[in-house]
């Protein structure tokens, strides 16, 4: 690491001065985490603390970027009180779901708001992914906003929320099989196969002495599988 006063932390300018090009804004914003990141422990609070009051003016003026960038460094930049997460984050992912469903960086608003579950709760969080469900016209944040409401509703203990998410995951898997989200889907797909009580899914390999097996083979036996790596 470079030395402390190799970084400075951003003049933070006027609100007169303030706004500017999302774009323009975001690479000074990276230049300036990369230096934080470069300085010694010293270097001071991280600066989305400093660039905040510049994002949350692009943010009023209607851009969804500024938007998407104030839920994404919330935690970090410190600035909104603990007991105003909540209410902050709401607003802004209203906002996100309803006007911004259809652009090509809205898969981030769908990771945020799964990473924002235990703030938001369950109720409001599938709300917004219903929203982006019932309204975009974008094929792959559709396929997002039904993968993350469909993995939410899988895990409830309630019947009927758990039979709609695995209807949402198999909507992905018959309408929407072209998007990224179907390798999501299929991974958990393979995940859900290996829970405890399920049977396991065949594989072959080789072992320690290089005897070659098949699992299948063993089927209806007990067998222990130790499984070990070099790093």
């Amino acid at each position: 690491m470079g030395a402390a006063s190799a970084y400075s932390p951003p003049e933070v300018p006027s609100l007169s001065a303030m706004g500017g090009e999302y774009d323009e804004l975001n690479a000074e914003y990276t230049t300036a985490v990369t230096a934080w990141e470069e300085a010694e422990d010293d270097a001071g609070a991280h600066p989305s603390a400093a660039f905040w009051p510049r994002f949350a003016a692009l943010s009023t003026n209607g851009n969804g970027e500024a938007k998407l960038w104030l839920v994404s460094n919330m935690r970090a930049a410190k600035v909104v009180k603990t007991e105003n997460r909540k209410q902050e984050l709401y607003s802004l992912f209203r906002d996100l779901t309803s006007e911004f469903n259809d652009e090509n960086w809205f898969g981030g608003v769908l990771t945020n708001l799964a990473a924002s579950l235990r703030v938001l709760g369950e109720e409001s969080t599938l709300k917004f992914y219903d929203v982006v469900i019932a309204e975009t016209i974008e094929d792959n944040n559709l396929a997002g906003a039904l993968y993350f409401a469909g993995y939410i509703m899988k895990r409830s203990e309630t019947e009927t929320l758990h039979a709609r998410g695995e209807a949402y995951l198999a909507r992905i898997e018959k309408d929407l099989a072209k998007t990224t989200w179907i390798k999501e889907v299929q991974d958990l797909r393979a995940w859900e196969a290996v829970q405890v009580g399920q049977m396991a899914p065949n594989f072959d390999g080789k072992t320690i002495d290089g005897f070659e097996f098949d699992l299948a083979e063993y089927r209806g036996q007990v067998v222990l599988l130790d499984f070990y790596g070099f790093w």
